[in-house]
């Protein structure tokens, strides 16, 4: 195992080295599909060995057990008291990640091969979707906080090169450069929790991190909690850092899928579920997380709702009886919420529950205002056309 798992983020950097060195002689001697084969049967490799490492995992097999097992490659930054090994390791959360991440990649890398067969850059995509895996597997499989945040910032490089791959075109390049700019501003945060982590705590392993996070006062913990989720706003394109994202379509489409349906936009849903101990000590980040979650859905609702395209409206009118049947199915699901929140407001203090019970009906109210308005549109676009 402690061979396997290296192998899993090696392969695709392998792919990614050769493809870079050779694939423009391979593309131009042996013509397109010769500079791909390398690349892809690298990820594809990987996923398989990732499925095997994920079925141990998930069947508490040896030797991942219930607690999952971590794998040091070796002494990254031996500083005095700055001490930090870069490793591996692999729980159940990392093993849902893997599965994801992997088998979402393959597809896309085998859907490229004919999807960009016409490109004359064809090497070069099939580099960047390998630099990307790397970048999201590292990023997952990281044992310390700063080897999580090199695998971060690797993956805003990949997104910058495949969202900017038709740099011939001025709105491709200025979209690149907008995403990678806007991840920016949610990293310095990111950056400037892991520097309170060590500060605070002396370490930047992830395990020892969670364990000892409670010795702090909740006050600090909210910060950390806080600055942590500010990365994730960016990655995964929430208010205020969710700017980027329309944008990013200007990549080819097979980028699309990748970076913003499967992994990316995934990466900040990670780190908050990694960092899930750090929220459940900081009862009011949870409450800030929930917020700009649920107001970020509602602005995105929003748009979607006022778009004028009449297949979006069509879409709307068959699927607003699911939604409204889907809305009364999950009230006890609500209620039961509620319940849990109660609690939680007993022990922060915080009015939780009564924003939640004032601000989602208000919410449910205006969405389903603003669906009735669209839907009595859409019969007037249909009627209009007769």
């Amino acid at each position: 195992m402690d061979t396997l798992l290296p192998l899993i983020p090696g392969l695709p950097i392998a792919g990614f080295a050769f493809t870079a060195l050779f694939g423009r002689r391979l593309q131009a001697r042996f013509g397109r599909p010769a500079a791909s084969l390398v690349p892809v049967l690298a990820v594809v490799a990987s996923w398989a060995i990732a499925m095997y490492v994920c079925f141990l995992v998930l069947t508490h097999g040896e030797p991942f057990g219930e607690a999952g097992y971590g794998v040091t490659l070796w002494e990254w930054i031996p500083a005095g008291s700055f001490v930090v090994t870069a490793g591996f390791y692999v729980d159940a959360l990392t093993a849902c990640l893997l599965i994801v991440v992997t088998t979402i990649g393959m597809l896309v890398h085998v859907y490229s091969i004919g999807y960009m067969s016409h490109d004359t850059g064809y090497w070069r995509f099939f580099a960047y979707l390998n630099l990307f895996m790397f970048s999201m597997l590292l990023l997952v499989l990281a044992n310390s906080w700063l080897l999580v945040f090199a695998g971060w910032e690797l993956v805003g490089l990949s997104s910058y090169a495949l969202i900017g791959y038709w740099y011939q075109k001025r709105s491709a390049a200025l979209a690149a450069k907008k995403a990678f700019i806007v991840n920016r501003v949610g990293d310095v945060g990111f950056a400037l929790g892991i520097m309170a982590m060590f500060v605070l705590l002396g370490t930047l392993n992830i395990q020892e991190v969670l364990e000892r996070i409670g010795e702090l006062p909740e006050a600090t913990i909210v910060l950390i909690a806080l600055l942590i989720f500010a990365g994730a706003m960016g990655k995964s394109a929430q208010f205020p850092l969710h700017v980027w994202l329309p944008d990013a379509m200007e990549g080819p489409t097979p980028v699309s899928a990748l970076i913003h349906a499967a992994t990316m936009v995934n990466a900040g849903v990670y780190l908050v579920a990694r960092a899930n101990p750090i929220f459940g000590h900081a009862p009011s980040a949870m409450v800030v997380v929930a917020a700009i979650g649920i107001f970020t859905a509602i602005l995105a609702a929003s748009i979607a709702l006022t778009t004028t395209v009449t297949l979006l409206s069509g879409a709307l009118l068959l699927l607003l009886p699911f939604m409204l049947a889907l809305a009364w199915l999950s009230l006890p699901y609500v209620a039961r919420s509620w319940a849990i929140f109660e609690r939680s407001r007993e022990t922060s203090g915080l009015p939780v529950v009564f924003l939640l019970k004032t601000l989602i009906p208000l919410f449910a109210l205006l969405l389903a205002l603003q669906g009735v308005a669209q839907a009595i549109r859409a019969f007037d676009a249909l009627a209009s056309r007769r």
